[in-house]
């Protein structure tokens, strides 16, 4: 989808020239691009709609910077967009795994600092462009190859690769898995919704299912803290002795 939606966008805003602020024209004509490319990509209708306008009302009427022209300034829109509508509408589903540090003496700063350093490391190894690294780098980093294994549906590849910017602490938690075929990516139980809030909580949800219905507390720390996909071990069947046949 971002390959087509680059080279739509780089045929359309070559034509885009000149200077002052993005007019109609020039940010509708690069919009209808954007738009064919995310519905190419079987993105919902209405998020496309609702992305669309939103970059709309940003961009018309925008003083194009100096350093760049207006093709670019309406990439730089476009680049802001989606990165609000994948990431800024979600921090609270993994708050409760940093939310007590600052509760137990770290400052905020320290910890918002670490947050974003991570993220910013991992831009870069979302990509298939980068095989595998020099050794030592990918004994102690996360690099591309170790991060595809992370977003890999296959048997093989799933739950593991966890580490942010050290891959060191997979393979210290036994959690380590190499790349030796390309994943395939994607979920192992597909969803049929667009909504962002429902699929940054929808396991939350379905585990909280699964406690409820569980029989045993055993079972329900078991669906709490065990490792994805866990499930109780089937009931051994009880011998019926008088079933037997006696020699």
């Amino acid at each position: 989808m971002f390959e087509s939606l680059t080279e739509r966008l780089d045929q359309a805003l070559k034509k885009l020239t000149g200077r002052g602020k993005l007019s109609e024209a020039d940010v509708d004509a690069g919009l209808r691009e954007v738009r064919l490319a995310l519905l190419e990509a079987d993105v919902n209708y209405k998020v496309v709609k609702d992305f669309v306008a939103s970059i709309r009302a940003r961009a018309v009427g925008t003083e194009v910077m100096d350093s760049l022209n207006p093709g670019q300034q309406l990439v730089k829109i476009v680049d802001e967009e989606m990165i609000r509508l994948l990431g800024d509408r979600v921090p609270m589903t993994y708050a409760p795994f940093w939310l007590w540090m600052p509760l137990i003496g770290f400052a905020p700063w320290m910890v918002l600092l670490a947050q974003a350093w991570s993220l910013i490391y991992q831009f870069w190894i979302h990509t298939e462009r980068i095989g595998k690294l020099w050794r030592p780098i990918e004994f102690i980093f996360n690099t591309p190859s170790h991060h595809r294994v992370h977003h890999g549906m296959d048997q093989q590849y799933l739950d593991r690769n966890y580490g942010g910017i050290l891959i060191l602490w997979d393979r210290l938690f036994g959690s380590f898995c190499a790349e030796n075929t390309r994943p395939h990516y994607g979920l192992t139980k597909q969803v049929d919704t667009f909504n962002i809030w429902k699929l940054q909580t929808g396991e939350y949800v379905a585990i909280a299912r699964d406690v409820r219905h569980a029989r045993r507390w055993r079972d329900r720390l078991g669906y709490i803290l065990g490792p994805p996909g866990w499930a109780p071990a089937e009931p051994k069947l009880a011998v019926d002795e008088s079933a037997k046949v006696r020699t």
